[in-house]
């Protein structure tokens, strides 16, 4: 899903892609603790972040690449993506944080576009061309060396309480006293 949304970004924008840094580790985490007290069977994974090595720049723009996401994502039964949130940020925050108090003005705009079984899509246009103040060229410059683009639209996959086939049968002998049963509320973490 990833490489067709790249794919279809890449024709439309004239998109180039950076290399995929290595990330120092699998991408599959298994939490250590399932909120009831026992030790998770469930996996979580946070695929790398591929990111174009230019952005689009104009609101526009942008709104027509959220609009190709969710083309390509709605053919995989995910939700229409979102950006934002914002509604909980305060002014003060939006233009600290995301350069701006709206979306067409931020520095920084975030989405998620959510698929079935706890999976999905996010990605972040990061544009220094809105950066009027000048507080965000330093503040996300890349290590020396870094894959990191400081202009980019990123893309990223992930899922959450993932079962791999090798641990079906201990799942479903650990849930099998409480088959039938109501779930009590998860204990705090």
């Amino acid at each position: 899903m990833v490489a067709e949304i790249k794919a279809a970004l890449s024709e439309e924008f004239q998109l180039e892609w950076a290399p995929v840094g290595d990330t120092g580790g699998s991408p599959f985490h298994r939490p250590s603790e399932n909120h009831y007290g026992g030790e998770s069977l469930l996996t979580n994974v946070n695929g790398p972040e591929s990111q174009s090595t230019t952005v689009p720049q104009t609101w526009e723009e942008k709104q027509r690449a959220i609009s190709i996401i969710g083309e390509v994502t709605r053919r995989y039964g995910y939700e229409a993506p979102t950006i934002g949130g914002l509604e909980s940020w305060s002014a003060e925050d939006r233009i600290r944080d995301l350069g701006g108090l709206t979306p067409d003005k931020q520095v920084i705009v975030s989405g998620v576009a959510l698929g079935r079984a706890g999976q999905w899509l996010s990605f972040r246009f990061q544009d220094l061309s809105k950066d009027t103040n000048g507080p965000f060229e330093e503040r996300l410059r890349p290590p020396e060396g870094s894959q990191w683009q400081m202009n980019t639209l990123a893309l990223s996959y992930g899922a959450n309480g993932l079962l791999a086939a090798e641990d079906r049968s201990e799942f479903e002998s650990r849930i099998e006293p409480f088959r039938g049963l109501i779930p009590p509320e998860p204990l705090e973490s």
